[in-house]
């Protein structure tokens, strides 16, 4: 989905081994281990919560939350890729929850910066404004499935993290596509 494309964040430097919160670590080498393992994945672990319809600083948040914890278990964690995400969309979800409870009138998301970066492609972030709209629309299972193949996940990757067949993932996929095609005409947005 090219209308989900990241700059660069400021934070992607993994927290210091020698955190005092972090708990130990075993090994430099798992030290280091992380630290590509973070360099690699923060970016499109962000880029994975936009999909899903966080904010940016809630994207970030969250990234930054799961990491942390796939940090202090690092030695435990036999699929790092999927664990995260399932970490983080967990955040998610849990913020959305909060906030339900709190009743609030205006929606969190719909503040965004008011900074663009320097040199901004504005069509590009248009159509990013739409594309994130229109996956709005989805229903939730569509809308996770698109986020993973976005995240360059495989659709075996997919079912591990949804819990679901590959029959249900190619089935969520066919169908997310089709809607969107439908919403991009409804809206008369060039793809």
């Amino acid at each position: 989905m090219p209308g989900c494309a990241l700059p660069d964040p400021p934070w992607q430097t993994p927290p210091p081994a020698d955190d005092p919160h972090l708990g130990e670590v075993s090994s430099s080498a798992a030290v280091r281990e992380f630290s590509e393992f973070y360099k690699a994945e923060a970016p499109r672990l962000v880029g994975f919560l936009r999909c899903y319809g966080a904010a940016w600083d809630d994207a970030a948040d969250f990234a930054q939350e799961a990491l942390l914890e796939c940090f202090q278990q690092w030695s435990t964690i036999t699929h790092p890729y999927a664990w995260c995400r399932t970490v983080a969309t967990r955040h998610l979800y849990n913020r959305r929850v909060a906030i339900a409870r709190e009743h609030r009138a205006a929606k969190l998301d719909s503040v965004g910066s008011v900074l663009l970066p320097p040199n901004s492609d504005i069509d590009k972030l248009e159509h990013r404004h739409v594309l994130l709209a229109l996956l709005d629309q989805l229903p939730p299972k569509q809308r996770e499935v698109l986020a993973l193949i976005y995240d360059n996940a495989t659709r075996d990757e997919i079912a591990e993290i949804l819990g679901i067949s590959s029959d249900s993932v190619r089935s969520n996929l066919r169908y997310a596509r089709i809607k969107l095609r439908e919403l991009w005409d409804q809206f008369g947005v060039d793809r």
